[in-house]
């Protein structure tokens, strides 16, 4: 309806006044995202700069540098602990906790010291040891993960045998014997090497002296097992026809 201020616009059927709401995940056909929407490749992301979207995902799809990292080594003497880290999440300044795998958890430690990006030092008060194993974990966490949809298709949510943030399945696999229906192989066996049969079998002894055979394996007069395994076990594809898009999450 047109007036002396503008004209009003009715959207489309269908469209929505507001929008998308944050989370909303799209595909999306380059593989840059668009304008307000971020990439679902499981990257680590600011938890204050993306406080919308971490509002509404959490830690569900990985905690960032909030998750605890596995201990290498570590060693405790004059009162300061140096611990071996499997990823450099902590820097000189942070505080963190300490599991060092055997009952001891410590927490509020300082990182003084950067030896390298795997090293850290921190004053603890703890008698002389060492060890290997055990966590630390950074104690005011500053990023969070994104789903990560890279390779993936994404399966609709349950509560029960499929729920959020799941993943599995394979793009191939092998059968192994507990996959494949029940069946048999029927052989067909002439006493002796006798008879209209092809390949005729010995049942009283194997077909050539002086040879190595298995027990359990039935041989034919050229010394071939006929009951060899009929595959390599070679795993197969699973995946289906598809087109590639690039799946984007609305920040």
């Amino acid at each position: 309806m047109a007036s002396s201020f503008g004209v009003d616009v009715i959207p489309n059927p269908g469209e929505s006044i507001i929008g998308n709401p944050v989370g909303t995940i799209i595909n999306w056909p380059t593989s840059t995202a668009p304008s307000g929407y971020l990439k679902c490749d499981g990257s680590a992301i600011s938890r204050s700069t993306y406080a919308n979207l971490f509002s509404v995902l959490g830690t569900s799809y990985g905690a960032g540098n909030g998750a605890s990292v596995a201990v290498t080594s570590w060693s405790v003497s004059a009162g300061a602990v140096t611990i071996t880290l499997t990823n450099p999440y902590i820097v000189s300044g942070n505080t963190f906790t300490w599991d060092n795998g055997a009952g001891g958890i410590y927490s509020n430690l300082v990182a003084t010291i950067l030896t390298n990006s795997t090293t850290i030092v921190a004053l603890v008060s703890a008698g002389n040891s060492s060890g290997t194993g055990g966590t630390v974990t950074l104690q005011n966490p500053t990023t969070f993960n994104l789903p990560n949809a890279s390779g993936k298709t994404i399966r609709g949510y349950d509560g029960s045998t499929y729920t959020l943030a799941g993943t599995g399945g394979a793009d191939s696999y092998a059968l192994t014997p507990a996959n494949i229906a029940s069946h048999k192989h029927d052989t067909t066996i002439v006493q002796n090497g006798t008879g209209s049969a092809s390949g005729g079998i010995s049942t009283s002894a194997p077909p050539t002296s002086g040879t190595s055979y298995t027990t359990g394996i039935i041989y034919n007069n050229a010394n071939s097992q006929v009951t060899a395994a009929g595959s390599n076990g070679s795993a197969f594809s699973l995946v289906n026809a598809y087109l590639v898009l690039t799946y984007c999450i609305k920040y």
